[in-house]
């Protein structure tokens, strides 16, 4: 059962999508869409999934949420109103609300989904808990999963026939997955293709189904599983591949940033490649890779990202360089330190340690956090 495109005009977009509560010791699956107010497409697939729950009397063996992001961006259509809601998710932020006597709209979205799932998270207490946060592309797009790179997140999205990618998380601040993980719980993005496309509607569909079953709400062998599994791998682009991300192109207020036009998700690109205009110059391609994101819409401060392929090989020695908790020996390296003895907080001289640092302390789940002149500090949101 598929929403008609008039259904979906007609949306009228409430905090709480639907829910089914469950005793304390299963599963806690939240979903949320609508996050960035031009992404509507994950709130209906949210709406129509629901809707079959409730009228075919499908057993959810879990408590499952559905939430809206941002619900006055939403109504006007745009990404954000005042601050994209995507970007703001800190324990800083989040303790400085009950200070501010006048929020910004988002800041008052933050405050008002912050309630509803630290009230849940309360409630479960349970390292069964997983967000998946929904949105969508402004460029043509396969669909795809993003992570900050733990074991389990990895576990999870392995399980879903579409590319992942790591290592967003070093590139952004402020986004609702990177939160939550640190808080050790497992949080997953997905894009399901481009904004206005009713196939994205059609693969979050799909992917809700699927996750419900890997995350044990539903039976692998539902039919609703096993038709979602099915249309994800059809759709996907090398599906169960990994990918990681090198290099972000940062948008400042007066760019005036323009992305050739033509570039989709994933593409190849070559050295020389004409690829935007920044500040009045052209950006050139210094890299044979694939290019990500490019930005096709107005709001954003990602113009575009490049991403390339991870092996098997690595993510095996990665896997297993984790399990035996290999960093002790990186540690007594010159140039490598804990930070304030903290476990999962690292500070690398790049002075002293300088072959390979970066890519090392990948491979044992550590992303960069503060990047400065010598120094390189780690963080690790792998749950200990």
């Amino acid at each position: 059962m598929n929403m008609l495109l008039e259904e979906m005009e007609e949306v009228d977009f409430k905090r709480e999508i639907g829910s089914i509560n469950k005793e304390k010791n299963k599963p806690l699956v939240i979903f949320i869409g609508g996050i960035h107010g031009n992404e509507p497409m994950g709130v209906y697939a949210l709406k129509s999934v629901f809707k079959e729950i409730i009228e075919q009397q499908i057993k959810i063996d879990g408590t499952l949420i559905a939430l809206t992001g941002n619900l006055e961006a939403l109504k006007q259509k745009k990404r954000f109103l005042q601050c994209d809601l995507n970007r703001i998710w800190s324990t800083e932020n989040l303790n400085r609300l009950p200070q501010y006597n006048d929020l910004n709209v988002e800041n008052k979205e933050m405050s008002e989904l912050w309630d509803i799932l630290k009230g849940q998270i309360d409630v479960h207490k349970s390292e069964k808990i997983c967000i998946f946060d929904l949105h969508t592309t402004s460029s043509d797009s396969v669909p795809f999963i993003t992570i900050n790179d733990t074991l389990s997140n990895r576990r999870i999205s392995s399980q879903i026939p579409v590319p992942t990618i790591f290592g967003i998380e070093e590139f952004l601040s402020g986004p609702l997955l990177s939160y939550f993980n640190e808080l050790g719980y497992n949080a997953l993005g997905f894009e399901a293709g481009q904004h206005d496309s009713h196939d994205s509607f059609l693969n979050h569909k799909a992917f809700i189904w699927l996750s419900l079953a890997v995350k044990g709400l539903l039976p692998k062998i539902h039919p609703r599983v096993i038709e979602g599994k099915k249309r994800l791998y059809e759709v996907s682009d090398e599906p169960g591949k990994f990918f990681e991300i090198i290099y972000r192109e940062n948008i400042e207020k007066n760019d005036d940033f323009k992305m050739e036009p033509g570039f989709v998700n994933f593409q190849s690109i070559k050295k020389g490649d004409f690829l935007a205009e920044s500040k009045g110059q052209k950006i050139y391609s210094i890299w044979d890779l694939r290019i990500f994101m490019p930005l096709y819409q107005k709001q954003g401060d990602d113009g575009f990202f490049i991403i390339r392929k991870i092996s098997s090989m690595v993510l095996f020695v990665s896997k297993y360089m984790r399990l035996y908790q290999l960093e002790r020996l990186l540690l007594l390296l010159p140039g490598v330190n804990r930070v304030d003895g903290k476990q999962h907080v690292i500070k690398v001289n790049l002075k002293i340690a300088k072959y390979k640092a970066v890519e090392f302390f990948h491979l044992l789940g550590y992303r960069q956090k503060i990047h400065k002149k010598n120094t390189v500090t780690f963080i690790r949101r792998e749950k200990q």
